[in-house]
């Protein structure tokens, strides 16, 4: 019984008559899979000069928004220093918190990430610190640890599994062309708003055009630097005076204002070595694909002239 899904097999044929059949349509099938490879082969050719030319060019932008990210690096480094080392405390925050005040109340964290790709292994060098954090918050089943995020790529990284820690997050930084400390502001208004005794910044140190290093700084509220700092011995207020409050988020702000430069400076300088290294690849990669190609274009040249030298041979033989 036929069946429509079933092969025709004509019993006529005999098996000789069936391996001639497919010996002879081998031949054509050679002939068309390499002027297809061929094209295929200039294809990629092309492609990989393209992607070599946006590369270069991402590189160019790179080395140029490099030069105004280390002058907003310096001015805010010159900025936020003196600042900073001006109310320190006397140890490390470590040594604090088997306080009573240090291990009551939330803890706050903060992650410089970036917002766009291509910048090498900024935001993984950074999240590697980060997440064991996080893991560890979740197997205790903490309740009082909140999460800001800066950076489209720390958010998606982290969501999936700590967005029960999100407190604040935000994104299209990358649009900000001036890092200016009004800015900085409002990270700090999402921080003070927490009312965390004590917490840190997760961001990435700026060392040099090659190089930065991921950094882990912590900071605790202001009642405990008034408590634990010889800062309050030079003046005469009183440890609840707002004047302490309001020189602390000065100073909270001129942290966070450094270290969003110090990321940004950080990012942009392994963007511009990714690219970098990326269109030296291409160069190569495109180098070695035209050479492949001449010589497979080569070799179907030769390979039909001796055809036809071939074909002259035997027509002037046979004439012959």
């Amino acid at each position: 019984m036929y069946s429509p899904s079933s092969p025709q097999v004509n019993k006529r044929q005999t098996p000789k008559a069936l391996a001639k059949k497919t010996k002879a349509t081998k031949a054509p099938l050679k002939t068309q899979k390499r002027g297809v490879a061929l094209a295929d082969i200039k294809a990629r050719v092309v492609s990989v000069r393209n992607i070599g030319k946006l590369t270069k060019a991402l590189q160019l932008v790179a080395t140029a928004q490099l030069r105004t990210a280390r002058r907003q690096l310096i001015d805010a480094r010159n900025f936020a220093t003196p600042i900073i080392e001006s109310w320190q405390l006397p140890g490390p925050v470590e040594s604090l918190t088997k306080k009573p005040n240090m291990t009551k109340g939330k803890e706050h964290l903060v992650a410089f990430a970036t917002d766009r790709s291509l910048c090498g292994a900024v935001n993984n060098r950074l999240l590697k610190g980060l997440k064991p954090v996080l893991a560890n918050a979740r197997l205790n089943d903490r309740k009082d640890l909140e999460l800001t995020v800066l950076g489209e790529k720390g958010r998606s990284a982290l969501e999936r599994e700590n967005s029960m820690f999100f407190s604040n997050v935000f994104t299209d930084l990358a649009k900000c062309k001036e890092l200016t400390f009004k800015q900085s502001l409002a990270f700090t208004d999402a921080i003070l708003k927490s009312k965390a005794p004590h917490g840190s910044f997760f961001y990435n140190y700026f060392i040099n055009a090659g190089a930065f290093e991921p950094r882990v700084v912590e900071f605790v509220d202001c009642e405990t630097m008034v408590g634990n700092t010889p800062f309050t011995n030079r003046h005469n207020f009183q440890r609840d005076h707002e004047n302490y409050k309001n020189y602390h988020e000065m100073r909270l702000s001129a942290q966070v204002w450094t270290y969003w430069a110090e990321n940004v400076a950080s990012e942009i300088s392994t963007r511009m070595s990714a690219m970098s290294t990326s269109s030296t690849n291409a160069e190569e990669i495109a180098f070695l694909l035209n050479r492949f190609y001449n010589r497979t274009r080569q070799g179907k040249i030769t390979s039909e002239l001796i055809e036809i030298n071939s074909g002259m041979v035997v027509v002037t033989e046979s004439a012959d």
